[in-house]
């Protein structure tokens, strides 16, 4: 459970810190993902039975850190701030396709 309470935390910081921003569709949209993703993760049986330190970085971080770098692009100095969102977007969708995979498939 705890990433939903990492997923309400970054969303509590995005409203803090950016609420004079214009609306942005890609906020509202990962927030969608991520809600989705976390009630498959954690609700949709089947659980996984075994737990490893690389099940809790793949489901757990990598989804945050995506969510992460969509919400907040502009942390990254070197890098454009689009660059940022579309590797966030593909760490999130990509390991949503990985869980779907794995309840459908292996579990």
């Amino acid at each position: 459970m705890i990433e939903v309470s990492i997923a309400v935390v970054l969303v509590a910081f995005y409203l803090a810190f950016k609420r004079h921003e214009p609306f942005d569709w890609q906020v509202v949209a990962a927030a969608a993902v991520m809600a989705v993703y976390l009630v498959i993760y954690l609700i949709v049986p089947p659980q996984l039975g075994i737990t490893s330190p690389q099940t809790g970085k793949l489901f757990g971080l990598v989804p945050a850190l995506s969510f992460a770098a969509i919400l907040f692009p502009d942390l990254a100095v070197r890098v454009p701030a689009q660059v940022i969102r579309l590797l966030g977007w593909i760490g999130l969708l990509g390991v949503f396709v990985i869980l779907c995979a794995f309840k459908i498939f292996i579990w």
